[in-house]
């Protein structure tokens, strides 16, 4: 019986450290937005929606001109921002520089105006 408990708790705390990494690993560590695989994985279900995808230019002058850490904290702001578009929407940073965000049943005239 003791034996069947220990393999019993070895599994539920494996799928508890399984699930903590996962979540973990889902987002990006500057942002706090989804990473592009996790945010890539959560679309594969959707069907009806629009993706849009932002590019920021030029961000490589920030960077070298006062330092990694300040543009950091520009990508966190520009976030930020990109967060307070809307509440049904995704957004993910999905590299350096380039955003996504993807926006269940929206009409053509809304997406315009968001843009």
């Amino acid at each position: 019986m003791k034996q069947k408990f220990y393999k019993s708790n070895r599994i539920k705390k494996y799928n508890i450290i399984k699930e903590l990494d996962t979540n973990i690993n889902s987002k990006d560590k500057i942002t706090g937005l989804y990473n592009i695989n996790n945010f890539f994985y959560c679309l594969k279900d959707k069907k009806n929606g629009t993706f849009i995808k932002v590019k920021l230019i030029g961000f490589n002058f920030i960077n070298l001109t006062y330092g990694v850490k300040y543009g950091d904290e520009i990508i966190k702001q520009i976030s930020n921002q990109l967060k307070e578009i809307g509440n049904n929407l995704m957004i993910s940073r999905l590299s350096g520089t380039r955003f996504g965000i993807y926006i269940e049943n929206i009409e053509s005239e809304d997406i315009k105006q968001l843009i």
